[in-house]
Parts: structure tokens; sequence; C-alpha cells
């Protein structure tokens, strides 16, 4: 079933609309805490789990080596160190620094840090970031992994078969088969050129079909040995801020979760039709706004639904910090509106309401969404 997302759009637009009463353009601080929980969450979708509790404790391991860093940038900038020795320290900052520290540990405060870097960068370059999108997969990988124990190939596409399967830990889908698993190594190189062309070539529908159309396809490519989800969902979230929304903090439980699976699941499928060859082949018979007219009709709701409730509950963790004072409890909202609970309840899950959870009970900003 072909799914329209102009209303889940206009639904993120509102949020935006509504932020920008607050905030006059967002910033990578303002995404901190979002940032943090994509860490845990991305993380564990693939297979790296940490605990909730200790959340707090890698934390304070990632503001030291902050402030170590912008220690080491101030005596770099003051002169004091040749271009050898520059080399020398950074090289031996970013291999070095996590030692001892638990790998788990040590992964989730490498994606914070090199997703709250990539974001800060696509805050300030807007559209331009797309001039080198080519070049940012295996920057991603690269800087995810690098100076991690037991981490081999960083930076590199895959030459052979994969050893994680695009977040699929605990779901013994179709694709987890490796009888299945396209494209061959030989083409990874063409079809990521083709992936950041045809990313591109999107870009003039709705940002939440880009950002849905463009992880579907690098998630069916596949091309790193490990590590595919956490580099596709930062270069999701790379579209999105360019685009000026939030990043979708995609949950590692729940239905939400399970929606994103099966989306990916739905893209895999169609988009393995194409990359069990070259793409030059490809595009001889199919140019790419054709292809992406297939992707249309064939795809579920399930992917970009995933997609804009998470970016929908990121805004609303910003917005409930700015209207704190003007939630009211789920409850007292259905009386003021006179429909039933279910009808309300509904409306909470599709956010047509901004929410906050408090103590195991919801509170809305009584206005509704203008879909």
């Amino acid at each position: 079933m072909a799914y329209n997302s102009e209303n889940l759009t206009a639904r993120v637009e509102w949020r935006d609309e509504m932020l920008e009463n607050f905030v006059d353009d967002i910033t990578v601080e303002h995404l901190e805490e979002l940032i943090w929980e994509e860490a845990f969450h991305s993380c564990r979708l693939d297979g790296v789990y940490v605990e909730r509790e200790d959340l707090e404790k890698i934390k304070q391991i990632a503001a030291q080596r902050e402030k170590y860093k912008n220690g080491i940038v101030e005596k770099i900038m003051s002169g004091k160190y040749s271009d050898t020795q520059v080399k020398k320290i950074l090289t031996d900052f970013t291999r070095n620094s996590l030692e001892g520290i638990d790998p788990n540990w040590a992964q989730v405060i490498r994606y914070y840090e090199v997703a709250s870097s990539m974001y800060a960068l696509t805050l300030e370059e807007g559209r331009n970031i797309f001039g080198w999108l080519g070049l940012l997969p295996k920057i991603i990988h690269a800087s995810l992994f690098y100076g991690i124990p037991g981490m081999s190939n960083v930076g590199q596409y895959r030459k052979g078969k994969p050893k994680e399967r695009l977040g699929y830990t605990d779901v013994d889908y179709m694709i987890t088969d490796d009888s299945l698993l396209s494209p061959p190594m030989s083409y990874i190189e063409e079809w990521m050129n083709f992936w950041a062309m045809y990313t591109v070539v999107v870009t003039n529908r709705w940002t939440l079909d880009v950002a849905e159309h463009s992880h579907a396809l690098f998630m069916s490519i596949i091309p790193f040995e490990y590590g595919n989800g956490r580099v596709g969902r930062i270069l999701m979230n790379v579209i999105l801020l360019t685009n000026r929304f939030a990043n979708a903090v995609i949950p590692s439980e729940g239905k939400e979760k399970e929606m994103y699976l099966e989306g990916l699941d739905r893209g895999a499928t169609f988009f393995r039709s194409f990359t069990d060859t070259h793409p030059a082949y490809v595009l001889e018979n199919f140019k790419m706004p054709l292809i992406a007219k297939f992707y249309d009709s064939r795809r579920s709701k399930h992917l970009i639904k995933s997609i804009a409730y998470c970016v929908m509950d990121s805004y609303d963790k910003l917005l409930t910090k700015f209207l704190e004072d003007k939630l009211i409890p789920l409850k007292e909202f259905e009386k003021q509106l006179g429909k039933k609970a279910s009808s309300v309840r509904h409306m909470l899950d599709t956010r047509k309401l901004i929410r906050k959870k408090k103590n195991k009970e919801w509170f809305v900003y009584p206005e509704v969404s203008p879909d």
C-alpha cells in the first residue's frame, strides 16, 4: 500500500513552527539530551547493550574526554607543537583514550561524539552537506570504531559477508538469510555512489520521504561488516537536520521499534530486486526518479511512520521544556474535548498532540495538530 506523508509532515512542521517561538535556530546544544538518547538506543538496536542506570556514568566519562580534548586543542592552537607532534597527539588520543572503558560504554560514547560532530556540521552547512554525501559513510564508520578494541577494517566497505545484519539482532526476518544478501561485495562501492546520487535526486520530495528512501536503500546495501545500523541512522538524521527537522531517535524496544524493523524489511525486499547486479545495468533500464516512483507504490507505511513519530517525539521533548506550565492531564483534556477516551488515546498515539509522560501519566498540550 502506498503511503502519503503529507499529513505526517504537517504534524512535524507544526511542532517545528511552535519551537521557533522559543528558539530561533536549533543548535547541537539544544539536541544534546536527544543525541544521548539516540546513542543509547541506536547502539542497542545493533546489539550493543548498556544499562539505563549506567548512562549518567557514561556521560561523565564523555565530559572528561571533552575537557581533555579541549585542553589538547588549546595547546595545539598556541603553537607549542610541530605538525608531527600534533599528528601523534591526535592519533594517540583517538586510539588510546577509550582504553580501560567497558567496550559497550566506549561505543555509546563514540556514537554520541560522532553524532554531535556530524549534526553540528550539518546545522552549520545546511544543504551544502549533500555535496559531501558520498564521503560521509566511510568517515562516520571510521569515526565510530577507530581505536575501539576488536574493531577492524574501520571506514572500509566490507570484503565479504557482514558480521551484523541491519540491526536485526533479535528478529528472524528473511533478510538475515546469507543466500539473499546483496549487493555482492564487488559492487558495493558503485552502489554506495548510487545511494548518494539517489538521495540527492529525491530531495525534491517531502523531507520525510527523502529520509525514508535514502535510509531504506542504505540499509539494503549493507556496506560495512558491522555498524551499518548506526551509520545509517546518523546519515538519516543528517538528512532530517539538513531540512531543519529534529533528529529521529528510533527506540530499541516497543511498537515503534517493530514498526521500524518491518519498514526496513519491506524496503530491503524492494531494493534487493535491483542491488543484486551492477548499478550501471539498472540505470540502463530505469532512471532514478522511476525507481523512486516504484518504491512509492510498493512500500508500506511502517518506515516513514516510525521516522515521523520519532521526529515528533524529539520535538515533544524539546517543546515540553518550554510548555511545562501549559500541559494538562490527558483525562482533563478528554473532558475539555468531549470525546471518548479511545478517540483521544488515538490522537495521542498518532502524535496529533504534544505529549509528555510524568510518573506513568500522560500530560498534553491542549492544542491539536492541524492535519
